[in-house]
């Protein structure tokens, strides 16, 4: 057998985290059980590098990103598993999304500077990454809204 790689992109000893769900892309919605499938990842592969996957998307099934319809939402839990995520992370792209997604939270919960501040972060630390795009348009909608 071959040693499992732990390249920054191909993630290591684990399939990505939708194919580890039996889902053939991440645009999916994520409800209770795959809730509990997230958190069994966290548990069971603490050290590997798809642990930041799992903690996005957990994140997710809390910020309702990718929620089921009706599932609740818990945003402080969200930004706490988007952090989390942050640190366990090698890959940009995961941490511009976890920070953008704790923009996100921060606007729901009604606090737009920490908002602003989260989408300035992902334009200033990852360039390079889809969701520069992202959180340039929703730092100029919040500028448009009223304050």
């Amino acid at each position: 057998t071959r040693p499992a790689q732990r390249g920054s992109e191909r993630g290591g000893d684990l399939p990505p985290v939708p194919t580890l769900l039996g889902r053939k892309h991440q645009r999916a919605e994520y409800g209770p059980r795959e809730r509990h499938a997230f958190r069994e990842l966290i548990r069971r592969h603490p050290t590997s590098p798809r642990r930041a996957d799992a903690l996005l998307y957990l994140g997710q099934t809390y910020s309702g990103h990718h929620a089921t319809p009706g599932q609740s939402t818990d945003y402080r839990q969200a930004i706490a598993l988007y952090e989390q995520a942050i640190l366990a992370a090698e890959r940009d792209w995961i941490k511009a999304q976890a920070r953008g997604r704790i923009g996100q939270c921060h606007e729901r919960l009604g606090r737009p500077d920490l908002a602003r501040a989260a989408y300035q972060e992902v334009q200033q630390k990852y360039p390079g990454t889809p969701w520069f795009k992202v959180a340039a348009e929703l730092e100029k909608k919040l500028d448009r809204q009223p304050r």
